[in-house]
């Protein structure tokens, strides 16, 4: 139990910032840099970003890369899931501001290397959800999965998880702290989750009830 306590105590860092000291067994224990309490954390993650990366040019991946996204949407559309990505709309998620969801991507952004790829917004509520069907479907895709932080360049890093292929990432473009800010905060889950909007907007929000079920 203390164990487990230790490592949710501290943020997952690069083998190259962590250092290592013992226990009372003398068996090392790998822990975060002391001189920089930045890196702790202080609270659960409650929102993460699923990057699925294709090539435009492949028409396989393309095809693959669209089915995906259209599971998603269909999903959402169905009242199944709560995820944001380009094509879902404020008719399936009333209040939702659209003009926020970014695009289809075709060329490089950002510090994704790969010519192709979409953003998929989850909050916690639903993330297993969609990660299961993320690794169902994704065929041979890469796909990124990262968490919401004030520390942009360690969520895409050190804390981020892989499905399939690895592929870099220009981590020089992102800042170290400050990036990525809650998001959809009119949705009112993950980071912008109120317990008390769960009864209040529950007539218009179908989500909401589900969202005081889940700690």
């Amino acid at each position: 139990g203390q164990w487990l306590l230790a490592c949710a105590n501290f943020a997952i860092l690069p083998n190259s910032a962590q250092s290592e000291s013992k226990n009372e067994a003398g068996r090392p224990v790998t822990t975060g840099p002391k001189d920089d309490p930045r890196k702790i954390l202080t609270r659960a993650v409650k929102e993460y970003h699923f990057h699925v990366y294709f090539d435009p040019r492949c028409d396989d991946q393309l095809q693959t890369a669209e089915q995906l996204r259209s599971h998603i949407i269909n999903r959402v559309r169905k009242r199944e899931v709560v995820a944001v990505c380009h094509g879902v709309t404020s008719e399936m998620l009333p209040g939702l501001n659209e003009s926020q969801i970014p695009p289809v991507n075709v060329t490089r952004v950002g510090p994704h290397t790969s010519d192709g790829s979409y953003e998929v917004w989850i909050p916690q509520e639903y993330v297993s959800s969609v990660l299961s069907d993320l690794m169902l479907h994704r065929g041979q895709l890469s796909i990124l999965l990262h968490p919401l932080t004030r520390y942009s360049r360690d969520d895409h890093d050190g804390r981020s998880m892989w499905l399939g292929k690895k592929l870099p990432l220009r981590l020089e473009v992102l800042k170290e702290e400050g990036d990525d800010p809650p998001q959809y905060t009119e949705l009112e889950l993950g980071y912008s989750r109120d317990k008390q909007s769960c009864n209040k907007m529950a007539g218009s929000r179908w989500w909401l009830p589900r969202c005081s079920k889940i700690e």
